[in-house]
This record gives structure tokens, sequence and C-alpha cells, in this order.
């Protein structure tokens, strides 16, 4: 019995993240927002993301910028 294996080679794009606060990373599917503090992601990776993601203690508003997650506005309980 032959075994031929298939060999998934990824090459880092090698971002530069040009935004304050911001570090490049192989991440979650999802990021850390401002709108969604406290709530699971909804998608289950199989794989890494390699894209700039907020650092540590801070997420993004609603404009995209990352902030100090103090500074997220309160949110709405409806």
């Amino acid at each position: 019995m032959t075994l031929f294996g298939i060999v998934n080679i990824t090459y880092s794009k090698n971002l530069v993240c040009n935004r304050p606060n911001e570090i490049y990373a192989c991440g979650s599917a999802c990021q850390t927002e401002c709108k969604t503090l406290g709530e699971a992601c909804p998608i289950v990776n199989i794989k890494c993301n390699d894209a700039c993601y907020c650092k540590e203690n801070y997420a993004r508003d609603d404009k995209g910028n990352c902030i100090p997650i103090c500074d997220c506005p309160p949110k709405n309980n409806q």
C-alpha cells in the first residue's frame, strides 16, 4: 500500500500594522471589538488567521481603531 500526503505550505504575508496599538499576529477569526466584548466568537478556527489585531487590553471601536478596553462605550442592554 502506498500512502500519499498533501503538504499545505502557507507563506505569511508579513503584514505591517500601521495603526496605533495594533500587532501582527496569528489569531482568532474574530477581532476584539468594543461592541462584542464578553461574547464568544461564533467562528470556529481550523487554522490561525494572519492579521492585525489590537494589543492586549485593547479593543476596536466603531471606527476600527484599537482603544483601551476601559474606554469602550457601555453596551446598551435591551
